[in-house]
């Protein structure tokens, strides 16, 4: 896991200073500043969408997060309308295709309920009796 960990970040080092350390003019940089915050951003908001197939097999969301998928779809409409209002289209473009992307996990709570593992009966075995 330490190796992995370390792999990510040296790969973020190195992006980052492609898009910063290079001297170049803001023109230039903060295209590239934008494109680098928006992958970033956008892997952030899709990532719980690699377990629709376990959802759909399972008929369960139990893997996915309710809280995370309605707070990441709240907050990506409202920056994507930040980024409409003062005409930044990397906030605009990356925050709406996430708040789209959580929507679509919030889809899947209507669809596939989360199943709940079976609860033990009462008195069953435990230690201390009552």
């Amino acid at each position: 896991i330490f190796l992995g960990f370390m792999a990510v970040v040296g790969f973020v080092s190195m992006v980052a200073s492609y898009a910063l350390l290079d001297m170049a003019p803001p023109e230039v940089l903060v295209p590239r500043l934008g494109m680098l915050c928006s992958c970033f951003s956008l892997a952030m908001y899709t990532t719980p969408l690699a377990t629709v197939p376990t959802v759909i097999r399972k008929r369960s969301t139990a893997a996915l997060s309710f809280s995370y998928a309605l707070g990441g779809h709240v907050c990506g409409l409202l920056w994507a309308l930040y980024g409409y209002e003062v005409g930044d289209a990397f906030i605009e473009g990356v925050n709406l295709t996430g708040g789209i992307g959580c929507l679509l996990q919030l889809a899947l709570f209507a669809v596939y309920p989360a199943k709940l593992p079976p609860e033990e009966p009462a008195g069953g075995g435990g230690a201390g009796g009552a």
